[in-house]
């Protein structure tokens, strides 16, 4: 599939108590500073990449901070994800993003250890 536009619809979102679970149960995790990343394999459905993005209350109090980091890692995926498509091959990746520093990073810092961040995925695939 290839990727056209620079989108984060609401199908890419990771929903469904059941999916979730299965997911966090199930899947992979890897830490690549600030995120620990989670992926799970699936067949080949509707969409092939489905993203969940998570900031915890425990580290960032003030709702604004939180929405602040989940708005910069929606846009670093939002843009980036073209390489992500690239790693599929008829597969169905379900991805779960949490923010593990203390700090909110600016949004150059993130994009680069996004990449990174991809990089890891693609060998963990392999």
């Amino acid at each position: 599939m290839q990727v056209q536009k620079h989108t984060f619809s609401k199908a890419e979102r990771l929903c469904g108590e059941i999916r979730i679970n299965t997911h966090f149960d199930k899947g992979d995790f890897f830490l690549s500073y600030p995120f620990r990343i989670g992926f799970s394999v699936a067949e080949k459905g509707e969409i092939p990449v489905q993203v969940l993005i998570g900031v915890p209350k425990k580290r960032f109090k003030h709702a604004v901070d939180r929405n602040r980091i989940k708005r910069l890692i929606r846009e670093v995926y939002r843009l980036n994800k073209a390489a992500l498509y690239a790693l599929l091959e008829n597969k169905t990746i379900y991805l779960s993003v949490n923010y593990v520093a203390n700090e909110i990073f600016p949004y150059e810092t993130m994009q680069q250890k996004w990449q990174e961040s991809i990089e890891k995925l693609s060998r963990k695939l392999q």
